[in-house]
Parts: structure tokens; sequence; C-alpha cells
């Protein structure tokens, strides 16, 4: 049979303050551990209530903004895109009408960039003139 292991029986001594007065243990709360938790309580519902209309009023608005110029940003570049392999494909055809038309391949490929190239520089030039109208209306 195991021996029951010591235990120590002696009273346990009463917390003291500086004083030597015993500390009172009395569990219920003070008026100032009511008071800590009246602010506590107060200061996490302010959070709650800011968290809540910032969400609505920033998070939200700030997220769709976002999502509309990555949108924005993503067709701008397909665009993009689309015009270069058009402007291609229309030098190739283009030289290959000179080429056909009795320019040696050269001359008639050179003069087809020439052409897109003006063509794709006067439409910048349109596009910028009607954006500076409109800015200044």
């Amino acid at each position: 049979m195991p021996s029951p292991e010591p235990t120590d029986e002696r009273p346990k001594p009463e917390p003291t303050v500086p004083g030597g007065k015993p500390e009172p243990t009395d569990e219920r709360p003070t008026v100032i551990d009511q008071t800590a938790d009246l602010l506590q309580m107060a200061s996490d519902w302010v959070r709650q209530e800011a968290q809540g209309v910032v969400h609505d009023k920033l998070v939200i608005p700030m997220q769709r903004l976002g999502l509309t110029l990555a949108s924005a940003y993503a067709a701008g570049c397909l665009l993009v895109l689309g015009l270069f392999w058009i402007e291609i494909a229309s030098i190739m055809l283009l030289g290959y009408w000179l080429h056909t038309a009795g320019m040696q391949w050269v001359a008639a490929y050179a003069t087809a960039f020439l052409i897109i190239g003006g063509i794709a520089v006067l439409a910048a030039a349109i596009f910028l003139s009607i954006k500076m109208r409109f800015k200044t209306e």
C-alpha cells in the first residue's frame, strides 16, 4: 500500500499591507473596480460603433473603388493589346498590298509602318484635343 504523501497542514499567514494590518479578503468589487469596468464597457461600445461606421462608410466604398479601378485597368490593357495586334496585322496587310503593287518588299513594309504610325499619332492628337475641349467646358 502506498504511503500517503506528507501534507503541510500549517495555517497560512494572512497577507498584510505595509501598515501591518491584514488585507481585506472581500471578493466584492470596489467602486473603483466597478467604475473601471463601466469605462471599459463604454470604450468597447464606442470602438464597436466606430468600427461599424468606418466599415460601412469607408471600407466598402474603397473596396468598390479598387475593384472598379482594377477592372478599368484590365480593360485598358486588353484594349491596348488588341490594338497592338490589329496594328501589326494592318502593317503586314498594307506591306503585302504595297509589295504586290510593285514596290520592293523593304520599301513596302517601311511605308506601311509610316502609314500606320501616322494614323496612330493622328488618332492620339484627335483624342487629346477632344479631351482638352471637354476639360475646359
